[in-house]
């Protein structure tokens, strides 16, 4: 019985897929939005993934929520717990809803799973859902790899301007690497100063020391002269016979 109503359920969503002109109700425009510019790349990567989907041969099955009384299906509700259809992902995306897409998977997810737990593996919906969930699973790599290239981007960012970042890093290394060889060469040369500076003092004093002693010796010999001078003939000569008989007259 059950079998039967899916059946005459799925017959009576591929009458209302495939209605013409020439019936009642009037044909179902696709639903289709603007790209938000706005959100992040990969949140747009949904809504243009999305806008594909809604425009697959079969998104009319899963475009709107499940009408259990007009599909003659009373069961559905005790079944799927959380129904999910694409409309409904299409006013949340487009809202806002959506933290990140990952989100997005999860509901788009939903759709497929609830139509191939309700519709029995063979079924035309358990079909037409497991197409739609592959082409989605395959468009949604591309936003899994955005994504997770995204997050290491900013990861490193803000490890980046935790540490100060790599070049600003290796340019303080090299700051301080620079700063203590300069200091090293300061001290080397502070020492080269002080013991030139001994040396100098040194030689001052020593030369000091020389100044002194041929001064003291150029005054005792001009003392000696002076002391000659005033000597007179008989005392030079006797000084003379003291010092080695030296002629008087060369003394003078």
């Amino acid at each position: 019985k059950s079998a039967h109503r899916k059946t005459w359920a799925w017959d009576l969503v591929s009458e209302t897929v495939q209605m013409s002109s020439r019936t009642r109700r009037s044909r179902r425009a696709p639903l289709r939005f603007e790209l938000d510019r706005e959100q992040p790349k990969a949140m747009r990567m949904c809504q243009a993934l999305l806008q594909k989907l809604l425009q697959a041969r079969h998104a009319r099955i899963f475009d709107r929520p499940v009408d259990p009384v007009a599909l003659g299906i009373p069961d559905y509700p005790q079944i799927i717990s959380r129904p999910m259809d694409m409309g409904t992902v299409h006013k949340r995306i487009t809202s806002g809803f959506y933290d990140g897409p990952y989100e997005f998977r999860d509901d788009m997810r939903l759709v497929w799973n609830n139509a191939m737990t309700y519709n029995p593996q063979g079924h035309p919906v358990h079909t037409a859902a497991r197409e739609m969930a592959q082409a989605f699973e395959d468009g949604f790599q591309r936003i899994d790899f955005e994504t997770r290239n995204a997050e290491a981007k900013a990861l490193s960012k803000q490890q980046t301007k935790r540490a100060g970042g790599p070049a600003r890093g290796k340019q303080q290394r090299s700051i301080k690497s620079s700063e203590g060889h300069n200091h090293e060469e300061l001290a080397a040369l502070k020492r080269e100063f002080m013991m030139l500076q001994q040396k100098m003092a040194r030689a001052e004093v020593l030369e000091s020391k020389r100044r002194a002693g041929r001064s003291r010796r150029s005054e005792q010999k001009r003392k000696n002269q002076n002391q000659l001078k005033m000597l007179s003939e008989h005392e030079k000569s006797e000084l003379m016979k003291g010092i080695g008989g030296v002629p008087p007259g060369e003394i003078e």
